[in-house]
């Protein structure tokens, strides 16, 4: 998926994080043969296919979503082959795929995940897949500072409640601008692409919005770097969760080897390529679609990774409660769900920790050193 393509995306999500929960979602009983995949076959000694519904195929800031485990599955007990995986352009229909039988796992949006559990309580989040991103706030000529996106007189791009757009832009401010939230801005225009939103800042029309960063080249370009200013950025959010692992609390309890094996697996592939540049860059040109071309895309990413938490390693790192209720949080403030759940119930870390014993203990110090 190309950053111009990704409003669709948007849309999806925001429908899904309003909608989770209901209807066809929570009338949907489990599949009587769910909780059987993914376990041992043992008419045949071999072990069952896990089924992976992912909700936006991998990024260059997140290839070891799919690589990890197609690399590294065989080794912890779960071989896994890319077409394991299926990728839906919305959440609601890939966590539809679940809990109708049709996956054993899925891989998406943690907020979404969140709004989820406050609709059923058969659902659980067992295991990391990436935290931060490379977003980031940015504001052209006159905006560059947290007093001045809050400044009436400037149009701020925002994405719509519930959008993914929204609950980056909601956690930069909480982070960045002291607490402050995006409901308390007096000038805004919604625009549901982030490609477009780069498309309006280049061209004036709104003077502050959330872009990849690569985007912001885009933006440069057009305005000049004088006028371009970063004001803070997502991966500077110590807390934030951008996806997890979850699935159903039957095929968890029937599955748990198979569980701790991918995210062994996610694990061991998050420390190869914070170790080994080239090998990153092999990760990302064997399961992104349209990978770039420039050594200095790579770089940028790759170095932003080693220095901020992108990629989980190790238990200490992933899914943290203080993480989980930083995230509920940003979700009632930015307007994807009203109530939040029960934050203490949404993660089974005795998986996390048995992941880490499959692939050992490891730091971020000992790893980069």
């Amino acid at each position: 998926m190309t950053r111009a393509q990704d409003g669709g995306t948007s849309y999806d999500r925001r429908r899904f994080l309003r909608t989770a929960g209901a209807g066809v979602l929570l009338a949907s009983p489990l599949a009587a043969g769910l909780t059987s995949c993914g376990s041992d076959d043992e008419s045949s000694g071999k072990k069952k296919r896990v089924r992976i519904a992912q909700t936006s195929p991998p990024l260059i800031t997140y290839p070891a979503v799919v690589w990890g485990p197609v690399t590294y599955g065989a080794e912890f007990g779960v071989p896994t082959t890319k077409k394991d995986f299926t990728t839906f352009e919305a959440q609601q229909t890939a966590i539809q795929s679940l809990l109708s039988g049709r996956a054993d796992i899925v891989i998406g949006s943690f907020l979404g995940m969140l709004a989820l559990a406050t609709k059923r309580d058969d659902f659980i989040t067992f295991g990391p897949s990436v935290d931060l991103d490379d977003f980031v706030l940015a504001g052209i000529k006159g905006v560059n500072d947290c007093d001045s996106v809050f400044d009436p007189k400037y149009k701020i791009g925002v994405d719509s409640p519930g959008g993914s757009g929204s609950s980056v832009l909601e956690a930069i401010l909480q982070d960045g601008c002291d607490g402050r939230s995006q409901k308390e801005l007096k000038n805004v225009r919604i625009i549901e692409s982030s490609g477009l939103r780069t498309t309006s800042l280049a061209s004036g029309e709104i003077q502050a919005t959330v872009l990849h960063i690569d985007q912001t080249e885009q933006v440069k370009e057009k305005i000049g770097t004088a006028d371009f200013h970063e004001i803070h950025a997502l991966y500077k959010v110590k807390n934030f969760i951008r996806s997890a692992m979850a699935t159903t609390r039957d095929w968890l309890d029937e599955n748990e080897d198979a569980a701790a094996g991918l995210v062994a697996a996610t694990f061991k592939a998050h420390r190869v390529m914070m170790k080994d540049y080239d090998k990153f860059v092999e990760a990302v040109k064997d399961v992104v679609d349209e990978p770039p071309t420039e050594d200095s895309a790579y770089r940028l990413v790759w170095n932003l990774a080693r220095k901020y938490r992108f990629w989980p390693i190790n238990a200490e790192e992933s899914l943290q409660q203080t993480g989980v209720d930083f995230m509920a949080k940003i979700g009632v403030s930015s307007g994807a769900f009203k109530k939040p759940p029960d934050t203490t119930k949404l993660v089974e870390r005795k998986i996390i920790e048995k992941a880490e014993k499959m692939v050992g203990p490891m730091t971020r110090e000992e790893l980069l050193s």
